[in-house]
């Protein structure tokens, strides 16, 4: 049995068909899932994996190899279609692993650099 919800709306109507979201707009459907969390798509948190989101340059690198690190704490940034992305610690931790440096061209997902607990 599949699990339907319905919203109608003055800008469509979106339905929910089991767990996944579909909106029905100007005789088009949209289908969507619930927001990705986490640190860089295609990620799961607390992995400690910083994955490039997509291509792009590596802007600056702000940490090394074996660095304490904080949650939030901002470690690479990348350039892609005309936006700066910052890639931050999942968690608390030390860099186990930092793959690229400025300059660096790179293609989705890249391993740009790892973090493991501890510290």
């Amino acid at each position: 049995m599949v699990n339907v919800g319905i919203v109608v709306a003055e800008t469509g109507v979106t339905a929910v068909i089991g767990g996944e979201c579909v909106l029905f707009l100007a005789g088009e459907a949209w289908s969507f899932g619930s927001p990705v969390t986490g640190h860089a798509v295609g990620t799961t948190v607390g992995d400690g994996a910083l994955l490039a989101p997509m291509p792009g340059r590596i802007v600056s690198v702000g940490t090394t190899q074996g660095a304490v690190v904080t949650k939030g704490q901002k470690l690479v940034v990348m350039e892609a279609m005309k936006m700066e992305l910052a890639l931050a610690a999942p968690f608390d931790g030390i860099v186990e692993a930092i793959n690229v440096k400025s300059g660096d061209q790179v293609s989705e997902g890249t391993l740009l650099a790892r973090v493991a607990t501890g510290g």
